[in-house]
């Protein structure tokens, strides 16, 4: 299910990290990390969880027309850079290192939105 998603992305974008599946809420529904990545995960999904409280808050001054519609977002930190794809009330996270070309990670990431979508539902 969501699993496959996450491992699909971890495996096929060259030197991804990490992936999660985070609800607005703050809840972890999946993740997939490589093995000794501990510290990232830890890192990752404190930041994916504060990014979701923003993002929700987000929403509902776009739901109002105050604000335009977020799909993507990418924060760089010194040792990684997060990528995240808003799908519905989830966001879709990978993390591939800092150094490297975030473009193919965001393609994946949009590629396994339409699935992740079909699969919430």
């Amino acid at each position: 299910m969501f699993q496959d998603s996450l491992n699909q992305a971890l495996h096929h974008v060259p030197e991804a990290r990490g992936a999660l599946l985070i609800g607005l809420d703050g809840i972890t529904v999946a993740r997939a990390f490589l093995p000794g990545d501990e510290a990232l995960e830890a890192i990752l999904v404190t930041m994916t969880v504060e990014l979701a409280q923003v993002l929700r808050k987000y929403k509902r001054f776009h739901e109002t027309g105050e604000l335009p519609a977020v799909q993507n977002l990418r924060l760089t930190t010194d040792d990684f850079t997060m990528l995240a794809h808003l799908v519905d009330e989830y966001l879709l996270v990978l993390a591939v290192p800092a150094h490297s070309s975030p473009d193919v990670g965001e393609r994946m990431l949009g590629l396994l939105a339409p699935r992740v979508l079909a699969e919430i539902a």
